[in-house]
C-alpha cells in the first residue's frame, strides 16, 4: 500500500497527465511499477528506465518504451 500511495502522490505533482509524456526512473521497483500503471490509466505515454531484463514486464504494465539503465 505504501508504494502505491507514493506513486500516486508523485504523479499528482504533474497535474493532468492525459496526453503527456512521463519518464519513470527506477521503473522496475515497486513505486515505478505503480507509476507506470497509474500514468497509463490517466492517458499518459510512459517511458521507463530500468535494467534490460525488466523490459518485457514493464511493457506488460503499460510502458511504451523502455530505456536500459546503466548498472
Amino acid at each position: 500500500p505504501v508504494a502505491g500511495t507514493t506513486a500516486l502522490r508523485t504523479l499528482r505533482h504533474g497535474g493532468d497527465l492525459a496526453g503527456q509524456r512521463v519518464l519513470i526512473t527506477g521503473a522496475s521497483g515497486a513505486v515505478g511499477r505503480f507509476q507506470i500503471q497509474i500514468a497509463r490509466e490517466q492517458g499518459a505515454s510512459v517511458t521507463a528506465i530500468a535494467a534490460a531484463r525488466h523490459e518485457e514486464d514493464l511493457r506488460g504494465l503499460g510502458a511504451e518504451r523502455v530505456v536500459e539503465s546503466i548498472e
